[in-house]
């Protein structure tokens, strides 16, 4: 962009903005996303798209790193970036417009994720996001070997980058899933370097329960609970945490006190209802569990105790 200037083109390259200043702020914004420092990542990501409202690549960048934050982008915001992604789509490169562009099943959502990295290999966001999918929807799908593809796709990333803290929180979940405690320990520590801020929002502080679960890490233990006695969440997490490893079961009371405590606002009230309604049927209880979804209903969308 700037040699391009300097020698006066008539045109810029195309990256998707020809401001040179939009594109250090895209820059620093995705490299924060990448370090998991999300607070970072929304101020740059904000700057870059406030300096060009037509760059569709900041704007995608900021939707997906305000997606680790509970409530970091409002919804209008959100509405107004997705709009312009949109609009501006030709802008984004190849292989993301792809992945943008096939979501009515998972056939074709699998097949995006793979075209994807087969055109862009050396891109380590596009797979990430095909690991990412595997991970959280490829059983659902019908995949068996999706928890196998997941680790493949995110070792890929990491070979790219290995400072991406996505794949990586993501590769210590899947040895705690495994049961594996040696890589648990060895990816964890790695993640716990990575994270050691603690903000990397809603999955980052689920990793660290889960870790420090399954390792019994009576240090880490200790001071999430620190975190949770201060009352900084998000604690609708905590429950499915506790309850993932046999070991957290005699903390629920004390979990469920803590989110009791959280649950302030009708919002809150409502997600925390749904996830009572899940502790109660993980415990084999499911008249409470019948209970806790009419609280929600009653505390918000009647699709949220529907669709649970």
């Amino acid at each position: 962009l700037l040699s391009g200037q300097a020698r006066g083109a008539a045109r810029a390259p195309a990256v998707g903005t020809e401001s040179p200043e939009a594109m250090r702020a895209y820059l620093d914004g995705a490299r924060a996303d990448r370090d998991g420092r999300y607070v970072d990542a929304l101020r740059h990501l904000r700057h870059a798209v406030a300096l060009d409202s037509a760059f569709a690549l900041a704007a995608d960048r900021l939707l997906t790193a305000g997606g680790w934050i509970d409530g970091a982008i409002p919804g209008q915001e959100e509405a107004a970036l997705v709009r312009l992604r949109f609009e501006h789509r030709e802008k984004l490169p190849p292989w993301r417009r792809q992945l943008l562009e096939a979501t009515s099943t998972p056939a074709e959502r699998v097949a995006a994720l793979e075209r994807a990295t087969a055109s862009a290999p050396d891109e380590p966001t596009a797979w990430y996001f095909r690991g990412d999918w595997m991970f959280h929807y490829g059983q659902y799908a019908g995949y068996g070997d999706a928890m196998s593809q997941a680790t493949a796709a995110f070792a890929r990333a990491l070979e790219l980058d290995s400072t991406y803290i996505g794949p990586l929180s993501h590769q210590a979940h899947g040895a705690v899933f495994r049961g594996d405690r040696a890589e648990a320990r060895r990816l964890g520590a790695s993640f716990l370097r990575a994270d050691s801020t603690l903000e990397g929002g809603n999955y980052h502080l689920m990793v660290r329960w889960s870790l420090a679960y399954f390792l019994k890490d009576a240090d880490q233990l200790r001071e999430l609970w620190r975190r949770v006695d201060d009352g900084k969440g998000p604690i609708s997490l905590l429950p499915y945490e506790a309850l993932a490893q046999a070991s957290g079961v005699e903390d629920l009371p004390r979990l469920l006190a803590a989110a009791d405590r959280a649950a302030t606002t009708d919002e809150r009230r409502q997600e925390w209802s749904a996830w009572r309604a899940m502790v109660a049927l993980n415990l084999g209880h499911p008249r409470e569990a019948v209970e806790a979804l009419d609280a929600a209903v009653r505390a918000g969308s009647s699709a949220t105790g529907r669709d649970l």
